[in-house]
């Protein structure tokens, strides 16, 4: 191979791994907190502080709470007859 060959090929995987999806993120932001404004994007899940919680663990007080069109915030800790 020559050097141009090496690289033409080392510049076509760099572009074509530019152009792959970023990985999504999801969160809500600030981790926790009280007396804050928290902010919550794509899919949150179990994000806690406290075991399986969608946010928060019933110990925060005082949030101003947004959760972005299309954005969901779930935990899965079992509480008896429901899901929260």
């Amino acid at each position: 191979m020559t050097r141009w060959t090496i690289c033409t090929f080392l510049l076509a995987a760099g572009l074509i791994r530019s152009l792959s999806p970023a990985e999504a993120v999801a969160a809500c932001t600030p981790a926790t907190g009280s007396n804050t404004t928290v902010t919550c994007t794509g899919e949150t899940l179990n994000q806690g502080p406290g075991i399986n919680t969608g946010y928060g663990d019933s110990t925060q007080n005082g949030l101003a709470l947004t959760v972005n069109s299309g954005a969901s915030v779930t935990g899965t800790s079992d509480q008896g007859d429901r899901v929260v």
